[in-house]
């Protein structure tokens, strides 16, 4: 190989190059993002906000897919989503279709998320990834963290930073960060 042959100052400055050029930092979102409102505690947070993201978000998600990832949910079919602060630093979320409850559940601060700087901050995940699956070349660390926040205009928003560090193919280093910011209008109608 190559490399086996260079001397042991080249083969240093080969790698050091190696790592200056891989890995990337993305960034997407709406064209103007949000303007962080300080929110003071829970209750800025209350009000009825659109399932679906607004049309000037960079992909189309659902609101609920964020906060209640993995549940067996349609969710497509859900219209909106009712925030409501309760005493005790608790928010009482509500999916809605067609005016109906489809489902509710009480988030408690402390344990489900924590509220920092105004923003609502969800537990981070870290994924695993040992390139078992088949075409998967990347062994290595993910991290995903989510935060929910809402703007000066009282629209909702979320903001997803992932993380990732490893290899690819065993040999080539990859570290990479992505972050994305998704907005999430008030409902127009009350439900």
């Amino acid at each position: 190989m190559l490399i086996n042959s260079m001397p042991m100052r080249y083969k240093a400055v080969f790698l050091n190059l190696m790592l200056l050029c891989t890995g990337c930092v993305v960034s997407s979102g709406p064209d103007n993002l949000p303007t962080p409102a300080r929110a003071t505690d829970l209750s800025s947070f209350s009000g009825c906000y659109l399932n679906r993201s607004s049309a000037d978000s960079a992909a189309q998600t659902h609101f609920l897919n964020t906060i209640w990832l993995g549940q067996m949910l349609d969710h497509a079919a859900i219209d909106a989503v009712r925030v409501e602060a309760l005493p005790g630093n608790k928010l009482m979320v509500s999916a809605f279709t067609d005016h109906e409850v489809v489902q509710r559940h009480t988030c408690v601060a402390g344990e489900d998320f924590e509220f920092q700087s105004g923003q609502i901050v969800l537990p981070a995940k870290l994924i695993g990834s040992g390139a078992r699956e088949l075409g998967n070349v990347f062994i290595g660390a993910i991290r995903s963290a989510t935060r929910l926040g809402i703007d000066e205009q009282r629209q909702g928003y979320v903001q997803e930073t992932t993380a990732l560090a490893g290899t690819a193919f065993l040999v080539i280093p990859v570290a990479g960060m992505v972050n994305e910011t998704t907005r999430f209008e008030m409902s127009p109608r009350s439900v």
